[in-house]
C-alpha cells in the first residue's frame, strides 16, 4: 500500500494528457554481455557469483532469432490507430576492441563498431537487415544508448593492475560485463559509463558522446533525438554535449545519479515528466517496468498492468521500462520465451482494457510532450 502511494506522489508533477499513450523502451542493444555458458562457468570457478546477476546469466549479444521473436511479438499487437506496438531499442554504438587493447598491453583503449562486432557473432551476422526491417514497418524506434556499456577508465585500470584475476579471465572470453556486486573484492561498476572512475579518465564525456552519436547515425542512417545514459549517471557535461549534437530529448528513470567529483560519491536528482532543463531538453520519465528475468517467479504482465492503470488515473503516459536481456535466449531459451508471452500478454491486455490506447515511440512522445506535434 505505501509502495503504491509513493508511485502516485511520484506521478503528480510534471506533463499531463488524457490521451492513452503507451512507449516501450528498452535499454543495452548491441552491446556484449556474457559470451559463453562456458565463460559463465570459468568465472564462476574463479569465485565470481555469477548466479547473483541475471544479466550475467541470461544476457548476449542479440541474434537474429532473437531479434525476429521480439519483432514478430510488437506486430502482433495493434492499437486504436491500427498501429503496431513500438519498441524504443537504446543501442551502443560500439564494444571494446579486445586485440587491440591486449596488443597494447592494457595501456590503451580501442573499441570496434557495433556493426563490426555483429558480424563476428554467431547468429548476428544478418541482424542489420532485421532491424532496417523493423524501422520500416514502425515496430521498432532505435535511438542511442551512448558509445559503450563501459567505464573506460574504471576497466583499464583493473585489467593493468595485474591482480584482478577475474576481470582478466573476463577480457579473454571478450567480456567486460562482470557486474560490481558478483565479485569477492568491492569495486565501482564497469557498466556506469559516464560515472566518476577511480582513475583517471581515457577520454572526455564531450568526445565520447559525440563519438556515440556519429557511429549511432553512421549504423541507422538517421540521428538519434534521445539518449538514455547507462545506469542512469550522468553529469552536466554530459547534457551539454548532447545538446551540442542535436538530442532534444532526455529518456530518465524517476531519479538521476550524477557523479560528484573529489567525492568519490553519486548524487540524486529527481526528475519528472516534461521537465524541461536549461539547455531546452525535455525529460521523458518511465513509470512502468517490466523486467522478467529478474524475478521469474513474479506475475510481470498483471504488475506492469497495475502500474499502466495508475499511470492513466493520473493522467500520464505510460512509459515501460524494459531490457535487453529480458528477450534473449542463446544461453537460456527459457529467458526469452518467458519476457515474450509477458510482453505479448501485456500488450493484448491493455489493448482490450483501454481501446483508445496509442502505441507511440519516444520521440513521438517527445514531440506531443514539447508541443512540436503536427
Amino acid at each position: 500500500m505505501l509502495a503504491k502511494l509513493k508511485r502516485s506522489l511520484s506521478l503528480l508533477p510534471g506533463w499531463k494528457t488524457s490521451r492513452k499513450l503507451l512507449v516501450i523502451q528498452s535499454d543495452d542493444w548491441f552491446s556484449i554481455r556474457t559470451s559463453s555458458a562456458a565463460a559463465l562457468a570459468h568465472l564462476k570457478s574463479l569465485g565470481a557469483d555469477v548466479d547473483r546477476c541475471h544479466y550475467m546469466r541470461c544476457d548476449h549479444f542479440e541474434r537474429e532469432e532473437d531479434l525476429s521473436g521480439v519483432f514478430d511479438t510488437l506486430s502482433s499487437v495493434l492499437d486504436s490507430r491500427g498501429r503496431p506496438a513500438c519498441l524504443t531499442a537504446n543501442c551502443l554504438s560500439a564494444n571494446p576492441h579486445f586485440r587491440k587493447i591486449a596488443e597494447s598491453g592494457f595501456a590503451e583503449y580501442h573499441y570496434e563498431p557495433a556493426p563490426q562486432t555483429a558480424s563476428r557473432v554467431g547468429g548476428a551476422a544478418n541482424s542489420l537487415k532485421l532491424w532496417q526491417e523493423a524501422i520500416s514497418s514502425g515496430v521498432c524506434e532505435p535511438q542511442s544508448h551512448g558509445r559503450e556499456h563501459l567505464n573506460v577508465g574504471r576497466w583499464l585500470s583493473a585489467l593493468q593492475s595485474g591482480t584482478d584475476e577475474i576481470t582478466r579471465a573476463a577480457f579473454d572470453h571478450e567480456m567486460f560485463g562482470v557486474s560490481a556486486h558478483v565479485v569477492p573484492t568491492p569495486r565501482g561498476s564497469f557498466m556506469a559509463a559516464f560515472d566518476t572512475p577511480l582513475e583517471s579518465e581515457q577520454a572526455s564525456p564531450e568526445l565520447v558522446v559525440s563519438e556515440a552519436l556519429r557511429g549511432f547515425q553512421s549504423m541507422f542512417g538517421f540521428p538519434s533525438r534521445s539518449f538514455i545514459a547507462p545506469n542512469y549517471v550522468w553529469s552536466d557535461d554530459v547534457e551539454k554535449a548532447l545538446a551540442d549534437n542535436g538530442v532534444r530529448y532526455l529518456q530518465s528513470g524517476r531519479a538521476q545519479w550524477f557523479p560528484k567529483p573529489g567525492e568519490n560519491g553519486r548524487g540524486v536528482r529527481r526528475r519528472f515528466l516534461g521537465h524541461v532543463n536549461a539547455l531546452g531538453q525535455t525529460y521523458l520519465v518511465r513509470n512502468v517496468e517490466l523486467e522478467p528475468s529478474s524475478n521469474p517467479s513474479m506475475d510481470w504482465q498483471a504488475s506492469a498492468l497495475s502500474q499502466i492503470a495508475l499511470a492513466f488515473r493520473m493522467r500520464k503516459p505510460a512509459v515501460i521500462s524494459t531490457h535487453r536481456v529480458n528477450f534473449m535466449g542463446g544461453l537460456d531459451p527459457s529467458n526469452r520465451d518467458r519476457g515474450l508471452k509477458d510482453l505479448s500478454g501485456l500488450l493484448a491486455s491493455a489493448v482490450k482494457r483501454w481501446p483508445g490506447i496509442e502505441f507511440v515511440s519516444t520521440t513521438e512522445l517527445g514531440e506531443i510532450v514539447s508541443g512540436k506535434a503536427k
